[in-house]
């Protein structure tokens, strides 16, 4: 009996001990996470916006109702030299990824395919949608290659899933350009699709070309990286310019104030 307590009194001085480390790792990391976003918003964030949220005016809440984000929107921005049934050459798409999330993509409606033309996959940054993409989607469409513009997880009409874990690098965000990938693929018979990103879709894009099921299968033909290099390449060439530049992304890690903002 004598030893089975001091086994029991250990175990719960152990639980005790570990909860109290959890709580205070919890703790320290929102204190910085709080403090450097607050440090970092004060630098970054235009002095007028600082200004109102001191006032306790906020900026008002964004809404997208009444704004279109479909591939309707291309009769809007269409360009002229291609305005002749350019806008009805585009379609909506719905894509499941590997998840269940539905991804929102816009695609050529295959009127002016040519066989034997590459297809190519579009992928934004931040806060962009498929729209960045238009005037690339109208001149390759143009020149008869299959083209797909994706709105990533939280964008546009792409499901918005709340949990921090469904939007995980490798297990979420990777697999949803693998998804798109495969469509472009069926939409040119096949052949592997040229993948084209930019800024924080650059980002998860890279992940996905450099896994091994990503080269070992020949997944795409060849990809175009726009302002994003790989993520050895970003942390050997860091210097004050661009860690003065990425300051942005500590204020985004900070709770509460980025949705107020």
């Amino acid at each position: 009996d004598i030893l089975f307590n001091f086994y029991r009194i250990g175990i719960h001085s152990r639980i005790r001990y570990y909860t109290v480390v959890l709580a205070m790792t919890f703790l320290v990391s929102f204190g910085l996470r709080v403090i450097f976003g607050a440090v970092v918003g004060c630098l970054k964030i235009p002095p007028f916006i600082l200004g109102a949220l001191v006032k306790g005016k906020a900026p008002p809440a964004y809404s997208a109702d009444g704004i279109e984000l479909g591939a309707a929107v291309l009769r809007h921005v269409v360009s002229r030299d291609l305005s002749s049934g350019g806008v009805d050459n585009f379609e909506d798409l719905v894509i499941p990824s590997a998840d269940g999330t539905r991804l929102h993509a816009v695609v050529d409606a295959g009127t002016r395919r040519e066989k034997g033309k590459r297809p190519i996959v579009f992928v934004h940054g931040f806060p962009e949608l498929w729209v960045s993409w238009h005037k690339q989607l109208e001149r390759f469409a143009w020149a008869g290659h299959p083209v797909l513009a994706l709105s990533m997880r939280g964008y546009g009409m792409s499901d918005k899933p709340v949990g921090l874990e469904e939007y995980d690098l490798s297990r979420c965000l990777v697999e949803d350009v693998r998804v798109a990938v495969s469509h472009a693929a069926a939409m040119g018979d096949g052949l592997a699709p040229l993948l084209v990103a930019h800024d924080w879709g650059a980002g998860v894009s890279w992940h996905y070309v450099c896994q091994d099921r990503t080269v070992s299968s020949g997944e795409v033909a060849g990809y175009v990286s726009l302002s994003n290099p790989p993520a050895e390449g970003f942390n050997a060439n860091m210097s004050p310019m661009l860690a003065w530049a990425s300051l942005y992304m500590f204020f985004f890690n900070m709770p509460v104030l980025p949705e107020l903002i």
